[in-house]
């Protein structure tokens, strides 16, 4: 009642997307995505939903249980589904799924990302102030913008990422 009550009072403020961790209970998850979808479709009929995972799945466990979440309902991407070192596995899953792979909340430099670029291993890439400033922000999602990636603003401090938003050509959401 809880969750449903918080997305669809985001709902009726115009907020068409929402994100969830999940990953230790796949009936429960699968639950709390279709109540999150249900209370935001006041403000969408196919609302954006995310999910994040936080590292918890190997690849092989991230392909199976995406492809179940996939039976039932469209996700917008599935995040972090599995460890930020693994970019090899990451694009695994990226290849193992329709659901787009975001990653990078964990990475700090842009030698950080640079595998992942290069290895095709996310089709989002999450960029923050946050990581080493704002300067290096900006170079993470100019590269990113090299390789034809969006990107979203994650960790969001909401007012300096609105403006961070604005001089990144390939920004796609702000978290």
């Amino acid at each position: 009642d809880e969750l449903f009550a918080f997305y669809q009072r985001m709902a009726e403020r115009g907020v068409d997307g929402g994100k969830l961790k999940i990953g230790l209970d796949m009936t429960a998850d699968i639950r709390r995505i279709g109540i999150m979808r249900e209370a935001l479709s006041v403000a969408s009929e196919r609302p954006h939903l995310m999910v994040d995972v936080n590292e918890y799945w190997s690849p092989k466990q991230a392909i199976r249980k995406v492809s179940e979440m996939e039976e039932r309902c469209s996700i917008a991407w599935i995040e972090e589904p599995a460890r930020r070192w693994d970019y090899l596995g990451l694009r695994r899953v990226k290849e193992g799924v329709r659901t787009a792979v975001c990653a990078g909340e964990n990475l700090d430099t842009l030698g950080d990302f640079l595998p992942y670029f290069q290895h095709r291993a996310a089709d989002v890439i999450q960029v923050s102030y946050g990581m080493t400033g704002i300067s290096c922000a900006l170079q993470i999602a100019d590269a990113a913008f090299g390789y034809e990636l969006p990107i979203t603003l994650g960790g969001s401090p909401g007012l300096l990422h609105a403006h961070l938003a604005t001089v990144m050509p390939n920004f796609m959401t702000l978290e």
